[in-house]
């Protein structure tokens, strides 16, 4: 495919470094109808599947968020297609929001900012603190990297054994209730999948310190949300940092937006602002890789399914 002239769709808005990215690699932008690529550079909802459904000859859709399991709730999935997320290209920011949602919680920033005339000596250092990182990816690299300054023991859970340089300890998903045991925070920082789903549920929390801290990056349907309220209301876990929440936003009344020890951002971790550049890398990466016939980064398949 050398050479030949990409046909792209760039909806539903185009950003300069995205359109540079199709520009830069052979690629024409064209109406959906007459697309070959469909990049869809927003969030993943209703419109997307209607375009998709209008998107009669295209052969392979790349999309702007990292997971996959937005692809399959919207119904978009065709397995005709080729599909790819943006899996591990906003690693680094969404870890830095771990950490700063980590650094929040163990000093309390909460309470704090809410009462700045609290002067209660409460909260605690993350320098040298336990932690267990739940994922291997972009996101759980990254943030391994960024707690090595605090010396932090890490420990991570993830699919499979392999080892990893400056880790303590690694554990398998189905040892997580004994991995938590003895841990200052535990961050979540893994797909949604089957295997994943509600994967923190009362057995997990139960098995957490009573002044550990739940910290979520990843995705909400990670966490079983009424185990979860229950344990903040209890007093059996210190707290969560949530990122993410299922459904989100959460509604108005529900006992984690009540809860004092639950700080919650509106899935914040990569914004908008954030992502152009990253995204646009990732798209001029495959775009290559598509015109050299080589395996594309972040595809999704019909394992990825998360139900």
């Amino acid at each position: 495919m050398a050479g030949h002239v990409l046909r792209v769709a760039l909806e539903p808005v185009r950003r300069p470094l995205v359109v540079a990215a199709v520009a830069g690699h052979n690629g024409r932008l064209v109406p959906v109808s007459q697309a070959d690529v469909l990049v869809w550079d927003g969030p993943l909802g209703a419109d997307f599947a209607t375009t998709v459904a209008a998107a009669k000859r295209v052969r392979w859709v790349h999309v702007w968020p990292a997971g996959a399991d937005r692809i399959f709730s919207t119904g978009a999935y065709d397995p005709s297609i080729i599909w790819t997320t943006s899996r591990s290209a906003y690693g680094d920011t969404v870890a830095e929001h771990a950490l700063a949602l980590l650094l929040a919680a163990m000093r309390n920033l909460k309470t704090f900012i809410e009462s700045p005339l609290d002067f209660r000596q409460t909260g605690r250092t993350l320098i040298g603190r336990r932690v267990a990182i739940v994922g291997a990816g972009a996101i759980g690299q990254s943030l391994i990297g960024y707690l090595r300054p605090f010396h932090c023991g890490v420990t991570v859970v993830r699919r499979t054994p392999e080892p990893i340089a400056g880790v303590t300890r690694i554990a398998r998903y189905d040892e997580l209730p004994d991995a938590v045991a003895g841990q200052d925070a535990v961050v979540l920082a893994c797909p949604l999948t089957r295997a994943t789903r509600n994967l923190v549920d009362s057995a997990v929390l139960e098995r957490m310190e009573a002044d550990s801290w739940l910290i979520n990056v990843a995705r909400g349907g990670i966490v079983d949300h009424d185990a979860l309220a229950a344990a903040l209301a209890a007093g059996s876990i210190a707290g969560a940092a949530l990122d993410v929440t299922s459904p989100e936003p959460l509604p108005a009344d529900h006992p984690l937006r009540q809860a004092p020890n639950c700080l919650l951002t509106p899935h914040v971790g990569n914004t908008w602002q954030m992502s152009e550049a990253p995204f646009a890398e990732r798209l001029a990466e495959n775009l290559l890789r598509y015109g050299s016939l080589q395996p594309l980064l972040g595809v999704v398949s019909a394992d990825d399914h998360p139900a």
